[in-house]
């Protein structure tokens, strides 16, 4: 078993740092960590979807990251936001299937599970590391907002089970 899958089945890659800083030295050192995950990715033959889904999270950041990117004042998709949104990807509990990347002209990277109009989950991760989240399940609604600190919080990953049939 690569370390890679071994992560995974623990819920999910996780920073283990526990700190979000702002200066230049925990930059470097979390684009060297997270250079590591992705190497740790690419090695893995079980990471698939979650390697194509980074994949698309990237293309995604590429064709989102100006201003004005729909043609109808959209805010760009930040490099923070990005990178949060990688996280939210990595720590992701693996029993969880990946979900769609969205751009929301917030600037915001959202992350969708449909299954059909009326049985949706969305969660949105902003700059600020704040998820916002509306789910329909069947005639139930459900929304909030919880803080992204070192994984995926409990309120989103109970709406997903929700949705899935499995909570």
């Amino acid at each position: 078993m690569t370390a890679a899958v071994a992560f995974r089945h623990l819920g999910g890659f996780k920073d283990r740092t526990g700190s979000h800083g702002v200066s230049q030295d925990f930059n470097v050192l979390s684009g060297m960590y997270q250079e590591a995950l992705d190497h740790i990715l690419e090695s893995s033959t079980e990471s698939e979807r979650l390697r194509k889904a980074i994949v698309a999270l990237q293309e995604l950041h590429e064709r989102c990251g100006e201003a004005n990117w729909d043609g109808h004042g959209a805010e760009p998709i930040s490099e923070q936001a990005f990178r949060n949104a990688k996280e939210f990807l990595w720590v992701l509990p693996s029993v969880i299937p990946v979900p769609e990347i969205i751009a929301e002209p917030s600037g915001e990277v959202a992350f969708e599970w449909y299954i059909n109009p009326r049985q949706v989950f969305v969660a949105s991760v902003s700059e600020a590391r704040t998820l916002t989240y509306a789910g329909l399940f069947g005639p139930n609604k459900a929304s909030g907002e919880e803080q992204f600190v070192e994984s995926v919080p409990s309120a989103i990953v109970q709406n997903i089970r929700r949705l899935l049939g499995k909570g």
